[in-house]
Protein backbone atom coordinates (compact mmCIF):
# COMPACT_ATOMS: atom_id res chain seq x y z
CA UNK A 1 0.00 0.00 0.00
CA UNK A 2 2.55 2.55 0.77
CA UNK A 3 4.64 1.97 -2.71
CA UNK A 4 1.30 2.59 -4.51
CA UNK A 5 0.62 5.46 -2.71
CA UNK A 6 3.67 6.60 -3.15
CA UNK A 7 3.82 5.71 -6.86
CA UNK A 8 0.31 8.09 -7.11
CA UNK A 9 1.81 10.93 -5.71
CA UNK A 10 4.56 11.24 -7.52
CA UNK A 11 2.38 11.05 -10.83
CA UNK A 12 2.24 14.03 -13.28
CA UNK A 13 -0.61 14.61 -15.59
CA UNK A 14 1.02 14.34 -18.80
CA UNK A 15 -0.44 17.23 -20.73
CA UNK A 16 0.72 19.44 -17.95
CA UNK A 17 3.88 21.73 -19.09
CA UNK A 18 5.84 24.66 -17.01
CA UNK A 19 5.16 28.54 -18.39
CA UNK A 20 7.35 29.23 -21.05
CA UNK A 21 9.01 32.40 -22.19
CA UNK A 22 8.79 33.21 -26.52
CA UNK A 23 10.52 36.06 -27.97
CA UNK A 24 8.93 38.21 -30.97
CA UNK A 25 11.59 40.71 -32.44
CA UNK A 26 10.08 43.99 -33.39
CA UNK A 27 11.71 45.47 -36.45
CA UNK A 28 15.53 46.01 -37.01
CA UNK A 29 17.77 46.86 -40.13
CA UNK A 30 20.89 47.81 -41.54
CA UNK A 31 23.58 49.80 -39.15
CA UNK A 32 23.26 53.07 -41.70
CA UNK A 33 19.53 53.07 -41.61
CA UNK A 34 19.11 52.42 -45.43
CA UNK A 35 16.88 50.10 -44.83
CA UNK A 36 14.58 49.67 -41.51
CA UNK A 37 12.56 47.16 -40.59
CA UNK A 38 8.63 47.78 -39.73
CA UNK A 39 7.46 43.87 -39.15
CA UNK A 40 7.26 41.16 -36.25
CA UNK A 41 8.95 38.18 -36.06
CA UNK A 42 7.39 35.82 -36.12
CA UNK A 43 3.82 37.99 -37.37
CA UNK A 44 2.02 34.94 -35.97
CA UNK A 45 2.80 32.71 -33.11
CA UNK A 46 0.87 30.14 -30.72
CA UNK A 47 1.29 29.70 -27.23
CA UNK A 48 0.10 28.14 -24.22
CA UNK A 49 -1.93 29.89 -21.54
CA UNK A 50 0.04 30.96 -18.87
CA UNK A 51 2.58 31.79 -21.39
CA UNK A 52 4.93 34.90 -21.53
CA UNK A 53 6.12 36.44 -24.92
CA UNK A 54 8.83 38.69 -24.78
CA UNK A 55 9.12 41.49 -27.74
CA UNK A 56 12.41 42.52 -28.31
CA UNK A 57 11.98 46.20 -29.80
CA UNK A 58 14.84 47.03 -32.58
CA UNK A 59 14.43 50.98 -33.45
CA UNK A 60 10.93 53.52 -32.92
CA UNK A 61 8.22 50.99 -32.69
CA UNK A 62 5.90 49.90 -29.97
CA UNK A 63 3.18 47.57 -29.28
CA UNK A 64 -0.24 47.44 -28.42
CA UNK A 65 -3.38 45.34 -28.02
CA UNK A 66 -6.81 47.22 -28.19
CA UNK A 67 -8.79 45.34 -26.73
CA UNK A 68 -11.64 46.15 -29.08
CA UNK A 69 -10.93 49.51 -29.19
CA UNK A 70 -9.88 52.44 -31.39
CA UNK A 71 -6.73 53.07 -31.97
CA UNK A 72 -5.54 56.36 -30.50
CA UNK A 73 -4.27 59.40 -32.50
CA UNK A 74 -0.25 59.22 -33.04
CA UNK A 75 -0.43 63.23 -32.48
CA UNK A 76 -2.76 65.19 -30.53
CA UNK A 77 -3.16 69.21 -30.96
CA UNK A 78 -3.46 71.07 -27.28
CA UNK A 79 -3.02 75.05 -27.36
CA UNK A 80 -1.73 75.31 -30.98
CA UNK A 81 0.94 72.85 -30.33
CA UNK A 82 1.27 69.42 -32.23
CA UNK A 83 1.54 66.58 -29.57
CA UNK A 84 2.86 63.10 -29.69
CA UNK A 85 0.18 61.28 -27.75
CA UNK A 86 1.08 60.26 -24.18
CA UNK A 87 -1.16 57.15 -25.01
CA UNK A 88 1.02 56.39 -27.59
CA UNK A 89 4.53 57.17 -26.37
CA UNK A 90 4.04 55.57 -22.72
CA UNK A 91 3.50 51.91 -21.09
CA UNK A 92 -0.07 51.26 -20.36
CA UNK A 93 -1.76 48.53 -19.06
CA UNK A 94 -0.77 45.72 -16.98
CA UNK A 95 1.75 42.66 -17.12
CA UNK A 96 -0.56 40.17 -18.21
CA UNK A 97 -3.67 39.81 -20.66
CA UNK A 98 -6.85 38.17 -21.14
CA UNK A 99 -7.75 39.96 -24.50
CA UNK A 100 -9.75 42.64 -23.02
CA UNK A 101 -8.63 46.32 -21.99
CA UNK A 102 -5.92 48.37 -23.82
CA UNK A 103 -1.88 47.27 -23.35
CA UNK A 104 0.94 49.44 -24.96
CA UNK A 105 4.38 48.55 -24.52
CA UNK A 106 5.41 52.55 -25.32
CA UNK A 107 8.16 53.70 -27.55
CA UNK A 108 11.80 54.14 -26.78
CA UNK A 109 13.02 58.06 -27.19
CA UNK A 110 16.22 56.80 -28.25
CA UNK A 111 15.57 54.55 -30.96
CA UNK A 112 18.81 53.49 -31.07
CA UNK A 113 18.69 51.86 -27.67
CA UNK A 114 16.87 48.10 -28.25
CA UNK A 115 14.03 47.42 -25.35
CA UNK A 116 12.13 44.93 -24.29
CA UNK A 117 8.26 44.42 -23.45
CA UNK A 118 6.76 41.32 -21.79
CA UNK A 119 2.89 40.49 -21.27
CA UNK A 120 1.68 36.90 -19.77
CA UNK A 121 -1.29 35.36 -21.59
CA UNK A 122 -3.61 34.30 -18.75
CA UNK A 123 -6.55 33.13 -20.90
CA UNK A 124 -7.17 31.26 -24.45
CA UNK A 125 -7.64 33.24 -27.90
CA UNK A 126 -6.79 35.12 -30.38
CA UNK A 127 -5.23 38.28 -29.93
CA UNK A 128 -4.18 40.92 -32.74
CA UNK A 129 -1.55 43.89 -31.98
CA UNK A 130 0.14 46.16 -33.70
CA UNK A 131 2.61 49.13 -33.61
CA UNK A 132 0.85 52.41 -33.46
CA UNK A 133 3.54 54.23 -35.07
CA UNK A 134 3.79 52.50 -38.03
CA UNK A 135 -0.10 51.29 -38.26
CA UNK A 136 -1.52 47.97 -39.43
CA UNK A 137 0.21 47.22 -41.79
CA UNK A 138 2.75 46.50 -39.25
CA UNK A 139 0.71 44.10 -37.05
CA UNK A 140 0.97 40.40 -35.57
CA UNK A 141 -1.04 37.86 -33.64
CA UNK A 142 -0.52 36.01 -31.11
CA UNK A 143 -2.71 32.67 -30.58
CA UNK A 144 -3.12 31.11 -27.01
CA UNK A 145 -4.41 27.62 -26.53
CA UNK A 146 -3.12 24.09 -26.43
CA UNK A 147 -0.86 24.13 -29.66
CA UNK A 148 2.40 26.13 -29.79
CA UNK A 149 4.57 26.83 -32.26
CA UNK A 150 7.07 24.59 -31.53
CA UNK A 151 10.07 25.65 -28.80
CA UNK A 152 10.98 29.06 -28.10
CA UNK A 153 14.66 28.55 -29.13
CA UNK A 154 13.45 27.30 -32.79
CA UNK A 155 10.93 30.33 -32.98
CA UNK A 156 13.30 32.80 -31.98
CA UNK A 157 16.02 31.43 -34.35
CA UNK A 158 13.37 30.92 -37.47
CA UNK A 159 12.76 35.08 -36.38
CA UNK A 160 16.37 35.89 -36.77
CA UNK A 161 16.39 34.40 -40.11
CA UNK A 162 12.79 36.06 -41.37
CA UNK A 163 14.84 39.41 -40.07
CA UNK A 164 17.74 38.99 -42.18
CA UNK A 165 15.68 37.99 -45.20
CA UNK A 166 13.91 41.27 -44.61
CA UNK A 167 17.20 43.26 -44.96
CA UNK A 168 18.22 41.50 -47.80
CA UNK A 169 14.67 42.35 -49.56
CA UNK A 170 15.06 45.75 -48.86
CA UNK A 171 19.20 46.11 -50.10
CA UNK A 172 18.61 44.38 -52.81
CA UNK A 173 15.03 46.92 -53.82
CA UNK A 174 17.46 49.67 -53.00
CA UNK A 175 20.57 48.11 -54.85
CA UNK A 176 17.81 48.23 -57.73
CA UNK A 177 16.24 51.79 -57.22
CA UNK A 178 16.53 53.92 -60.10
CA UNK A 179 14.83 57.30 -60.49
CA UNK A 180 12.41 57.28 -63.56
CA UNK A 181 13.20 60.30 -66.09
CA UNK A 182 10.40 61.82 -68.47
CA UNK A 183 11.72 64.74 -70.86
CA UNK A 184 13.25 67.14 -68.21
CA UNK A 185 11.43 65.61 -65.27
CA UNK A 186 12.88 62.70 -63.20
CA UNK A 187 10.78 61.49 -60.50
CA UNK A 188 12.34 59.51 -57.33
CA UNK A 189 10.07 57.29 -55.51
CA UNK A 190 10.15 56.63 -52.06
CA UNK A 191 9.53 53.04 -51.28
CA UNK A 192 8.92 50.04 -48.60
CA UNK A 193 6.82 46.91 -49.03
CA UNK A 194 4.55 45.39 -46.51
CA UNK A 195 5.41 41.42 -47.91
CA UNK A 196 8.88 42.19 -47.24
CA UNK A 197 8.28 44.66 -44.25
CA UNK A 198 10.84 46.99 -45.30
CA UNK A 199 11.16 50.42 -45.19
CA UNK A 200 14.08 52.85 -47.62
CA UNK A 201 15.44 55.52 -46.01
CA UNK A 202 18.18 56.92 -48.32
CA UNK A 203 16.48 58.45 -51.91
CA UNK A 204 19.17 56.82 -54.37
CA UNK A 205 22.11 54.66 -54.21
CA UNK A 206 23.56 57.52 -56.41
CA UNK A 207 23.77 61.07 -56.69
CA UNK A 208 20.98 62.36 -59.39
CA UNK A 209 22.97 64.24 -61.60
CA UNK A 210 20.21 66.57 -63.69
CA UNK A 211 20.59 69.42 -66.57
CA UNK A 212 19.46 73.25 -65.31
CA UNK A 213 15.45 73.86 -65.81
CA UNK A 214 14.60 70.05 -65.06
CA UNK A 215 12.00 69.25 -62.12
CA UNK A 216 12.83 66.43 -59.49
CA UNK A 217 9.44 65.05 -58.32
CA UNK A 218 9.54 62.61 -54.79
CA UNK A 219 6.87 59.98 -55.11
CA UNK A 220 5.80 58.58 -51.64
CA UNK A 221 5.01 54.85 -52.05
CA UNK A 222 6.20 54.21 -48.42
CA UNK A 223 3.20 52.24 -46.62
CA UNK A 224 5.22 52.51 -43.63
CA UNK A 225 6.86 55.85 -43.26
CA UNK A 226 6.11 59.00 -43.20
CA UNK A 227 8.95 61.31 -44.80
CA UNK A 228 9.94 64.90 -46.63
CA UNK A 229 12.42 66.45 -48.82
CA UNK A 230 14.47 69.25 -47.09
CA UNK A 231 16.86 71.40 -48.63
CA UNK A 232 19.05 72.93 -45.31
CA UNK A 233 21.64 74.82 -47.62
CA UNK A 234 24.51 73.31 -45.36
CA UNK A 235 22.40 74.49 -41.98
CA UNK A 236 21.58 71.83 -39.35
CA UNK A 237 18.81 70.06 -40.21
CA UNK A 238 15.99 71.02 -37.28
CA UNK A 239 14.92 68.66 -34.63
CA UNK A 240 12.32 66.23 -35.39
CA UNK A 241 10.85 65.80 -31.81
CA UNK A 242 11.35 69.21 -29.47
CA UNK A 243 10.84 68.09 -26.06
CA UNK A 244 9.11 70.07 -23.78
CA UNK A 245 6.35 69.79 -20.97
CA UNK A 246 2.84 68.90 -21.47
CA UNK A 247 0.40 71.84 -20.95
CA UNK A 248 -1.84 71.32 -17.49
Amino acid sequence: MLATFAAWGLAVPPNVQAARTWTVIGGGGTRDLTVVLNAFYPRRLQVATGDTVTWQIEGFHNVAFLGGQKPPDLEIQEGGQTYFNPQVAFPAGGKTYDGTGYVNSGVSLDPSKPFSYSLTFTKAGSYGYLCLVHGPSMGGEIVVGDQTSGSPDSVLAAARQQQAAGVKAGQQAFASLKPDWNGYTVNVPMIGSVKDGYSILRFTPRPIVVPRGATVRWSMADPFEIHTVTFTSGAKPPDHIIPQPQQQ
